[in-house]
């Protein structure tokens, strides 16, 4: 109690339908705010206001000398300034000037609630403001829509059409004229380049080139937005850049050319076929929030852009879970005992006792990774070895044999690889030799890990899945990601996880959405790696749990703790992103035990690059906190945060029935910090009763500088204590640079708990 009393007090304090169509007129707030805080909104703009009128957010629209702007006030401050909007295409037309508006129309659409599936909210209310303004030159006709949602706004293009005796039209990367005019003063938070990449600051008078989209912008008097994207589909990603044509104001860079057609057209590169049209540009998000923890509050608005998930075709609720994860890569040592039966059956058994959903069987499982001719349909039915060199090592050195087809699961020697003693280089080439050992029946270990309540993910090379990448590499095109998806359904897979999967280009883009969707026709949840990041297609295909996209703790010690505690209030707030959690990682044990709590995700993969078979025993008697760890909550809380400084997540999570009995609902709280400091929490928000609070904190010899993963690092101490409370209970804690504190409060009178 004396060592627990250093780091925490408990000190108890005392008791505390759519509507018709109409134009809106321009807020009162924006009329009363003062001019240095808004800039002048013309008499004849068309404004659309958030359905909360305490928001005092919204959108105006206008035409001015025929070029068509937009702006968008919160309390009474100029999120975005005066901005043009408009696009420009290669065969000569110009939308973005000489323009006049036609008949504008302004509607209130309450959709009643957005459940997630797997999300941070049991329910979100889905309930908007909308403006249609139909803008004609002699060019032709586009149209500007725009959405106005408690927790920000958005607008995109409904897009011209081809004209006739054309097959189809480019939009260029620089065609959109799209401009974010940003406030004075202000900083932004980007990306550049990739999102795997450290948030850096600017000021919003030079934000650079290159920026991803997930830039969040903060005032100096404190109040947030993030720019981002939804809906992004046949489409390529767009960026950001400074316009040197107006002060502090960025303009859009499309990552590729954007190609509108009449008709379907087969892509050879993606062996696919690019549909006809491509009516409508994704939304272009603006999600708010008074402060950047309020702006992760609202986080979900990507997601209610993005069309309604199919639940008569695709049956979700049935068999999409979120949850824990743990990976199977590395073994004790080395990596030669972990693709083998009866290792990753004692993982399973692991993840079974712990309450973890799934077990990913990364890099190897299928032969090396870098060499275009492994097949992950390990099907000695479809090789060609009189053909393909390739094919005659595989039948020869790796897949099950005729002799032994009997002794495999499926009979056929379907989904089996085994070494034999020869071995592979984990990076290299098939038939050189290696000590990465595989010795597997897949069937058998889904199988055995679905009987106990377990899912198998396997990562696939996301390049294999295209013919361009295996072209001149003594590689070629042999299936689609439904056909392969087609086998794992037959073994009983539970999921995939493509990595180094292309992305940015209009193709690109396309070709994920199929991945996605195929996923989805084989009852495959996923997450995504490398550098792909969703953009509310989590709605229309929960399958999809996550996605990497993020500089998370693969990247080791280069990401600092201030710089992750920013990607809280970047990259998320767009998406799920897969962080892919380090033990003991790259701060302080207690660091890397509440990053899962952190971070949006539907799929926490914990223990990165060890398990916990391997992890110090001191460790297991500590973790517990990840036991039944849920992925999907039924509500989120961000009590507080500051850019590179802090963090602090309220969590609750749902009533789970187990084969062992019932997981009551509980709160989780997380709290990272960069900086010393108290953290105070009030329990206010309990029922009445008491309940146990199991805190994590780290010992007196953490030392979050010791280097990543290193043996120093092993060594420290994680420590927890429990206690009971109630609501008139005030968490103390005195948070220290680098470290962080756990809670998870379950209701006292829970039997078992």
């Amino acid at each position: 109690m004396n060592q627990h009393k250093k780091a925490l007090c408990l000190l108890t304090a005392m008791s505390m339908l759519p509507s018709l169509m109409t134009f809106a007129p321009i807020t009162a707030a924006a009329e009363e705010a003062s001019i240095s805080d808004v800039q002048a909104i013309p008499e004849t703009a068309w404004t659309i206001t958030a359905p909360d009128a305490q928001k005092e957010l919204s959108l105006s629209n206008w035409v001015e000398e025929g070029i068509p702007y937009y702006t968008i006030i919160q309390h009474g401050k100029t999120l975005i300034g005066k901005s043009r909007l408009g696009l420009e295409t290669s065969d000569g037309r110009n939308f973005a000037q000489n323009l006049t508006a036609g008949e504008v129309t302004i509607h209130s659409i309450d959709n009643g609630t957005y459940n997630p599936l797997v999300g941070e909210q049991e329910s979100v209310p889905d309930r908007y403001q909308e403006i249609t303004v139909p803008l004609t030159c002699e060019d032709g006709s586009i149209t500007v829509q725009a959405r106005i949602y408690d927790n920000g706004a958005a607008f995109r293009y409904i897009l011209p059409e081809i004209p006739e005796g054309q097959d189809s039209y480019v939009i260029s990367t620089t065609g959109e004229k799209t401009q974010f005019s940003l406030p004075e003063g202000a900083t932004a938070y980007r990306h550049i380049g990739t999102a795997q990449t450290k948030p850096s600051t600017a000021s919003v008078n030079n934000i650079g080139g290159n920026v991803l989209r997930a830039m969040t912008v903060v005032l100096p008097t404190g109040e947030a937005f993030n720019i981002a994207e939804s809906d992004l589909d046949n489409y390529a990603v767009f960026k950001m850049e400074n316009d040197s044509s107006t002060p502090h104001t960025a303009k859009v860079k499309l990552a590729s050319n954007v190609t509108v057609r009449a008709s379907d057209t087969w892509i050879e590169s993606k062996h696919t076929t690019a549909p006809a049209g491509l009516a409508q540009s994704p939304w272009r998000v603006i999600t708010t929030g008074d402060n950047v923890a309020d702006l992760a509050n609202n986080s979900t608005l990507t997601e209610l852009l993005a069309d309604p998930a199919d639940e008569e075709t695709y049956k979700f609720s049935e068999w999409v879970e979120g949850g824990a994860c743990q990976r199977a890569m590395h073994g004790i040592n080395d990596d030669s005992n972990v693709m083998n039966n009866e290792f990753l059956e004692s993982m399973v058994d692991e993840a079974s006792a712990h309450g973890y959903r799934y077990v990913l069987l990364d890099t190897g499982w299928s032969g090396p990774e870098n060499d275009p001719n492994c097949d992950p349909r390990l099907d000695p039915a479809v090789l060609d070895p009189d053909n393909y060199p390739a094919d005659k090592i595989l039948k020869e050195q790796y897949y099950a044999r005729e002799d032994e087809y009997a002794d495999t699961f499926l009979g056929n020697g379907e989904g089996c690889f085994f070494t034999r003693g020869q071995g592979f280089k984990k990076y290299g080439s098939l038939g050189d030799g290696g000590n990465m050992q595989v010795d597997i029946d897949i069937p058998a270990l889904c199988n055995y890990a679905n009987e106990r309540g377990v899912g198998i993910i396997l990562y696939v090379n996301g390049t294999r899945f295209l013919p361009d990448d295996m072209s001149g590499n003594g590689g070629r095109y042999r299936f689609t990601p439904d056909e392969l998806f087609e086998y794992f359904e037959r073994w009983g897979v539970a999921g995939v996880k493509p990595g180094f999967v292309h992305y940015d280009s209009q193709n690109d883009e396309l070709y994920m959405q199929e991945v996605v969707e195929a996923a989805a026709n084989h009852h495959l949840v996923m997450t995504v790696h490398d550098n792909w990041v969703p953009t509310g297609i989590e709605r229309t295909y929960p399958n999809l749990l996550s996605a990497e996209g993020i500089f998370g703790d693969e990247e080791k010690a280069n990401v600092t703790i201030p710089e992750d505690i920013s990607t809280l209030f970047t990259r998320t707030i767009m998406a799920p992103a897969d962080h892919t959690f380090c033990w003991p990682g790259k701060a302080t044990k207690g660091y890397a035990l509440a990053s899962p709590l952190m971070f949006r995700t539907g799929l926490n993969l914990v223990f990165w690059y060890t398990n916990t078979l391997d992890i110090p025993d001191q460790d297991k008697e500590v973790i517990d906190l990840y036991d039944h760890l849920p992925a999907n909550w039924k509500s989120t809380t961000w009590l507080e945060g500051d850019m590179q400084k802090y963090a602090t997540v309220l969590r609750q999570s749902y009533e789970t029935q187990t084969e062992e009995g019932t997981i009551p609902s509980r709160w989780y709280i997380g709290s990272l910090s960069a900086i010393d400091r108290r953290l105070e929490i009030p329990l206010d928000f309990l029922e009445d009763g008491e309940y146990v609070a199991e805190t994590y904190f780290d010992g007196p010899d953490a030392d979050p500088d010791t280097g990543f993963n290193s043996d120093a690092k092993q060594k420290q101490t994680l420590l927890k204590e429990s206690y009971k409370v109630d609501s008139s209970t005030t968490l103390v804690y005195a948070m220290k640079a680098k470290y962080v504190y756990s809670v998870r409060l379950t209701k006292a009178d829970v039997t078992g708990y």
